[in-house]
């Protein structure tokens, strides 16, 4: 066996190119790590604005759904006033008795919750 000697020459430039690899290697890891960051900031702030218009647009049609139901019930209040005033019209007396057997069904429900129970 033969053996490889070197001299101390030899290995103080072999420890100054592996230093400079390792260096050359350093600087291109950070370069890529500084473009990484760079891309996932432009990818947060692109996703960020997706997210705004989307929680907007939801908004907006909870707007306008909101809008066009109550549009809608007024609409059937409105007609069930106006029918409710055309029936009291045409029928006073029927309309009398069904409110007044209204009222007693409901006072009756009211007065029947609970009204054994209470103790003075």
């Amino acid at each position: 066996m033969t053996e490889i000697t070197k001299t101390p020459a030899q290995i103080a430039e072999d420890a100054r190119q592996v230093g400079k690899s390792a260096s050359d290697l350093a600087s291109g890891l950070a370069a890529d790590a500084k473009t990484t960051v760079a891309q996932a900031a432009t990818t947060a702030r692109s996703l960020a604005g997706d997210a705004v218009a989307v929680g907007s647009d939801a908004v907006d049609a909870t707007r306008a759904y909101a809008r066009d139901t109550l549009a809608r019930a007024s609409d059937v209040v409105g007609d069930l006033r106006s029918a409710s005033t055309e029936y009291v019209t045409r029928e006073p007396g029927t309309a009398l008795l069904l409110a007044f057997a209204g009222g007693a069904l409901f006072a009756t429900l009211l007065l029947s919750t609970g009204y054994r129970d209470r103790r003075y």
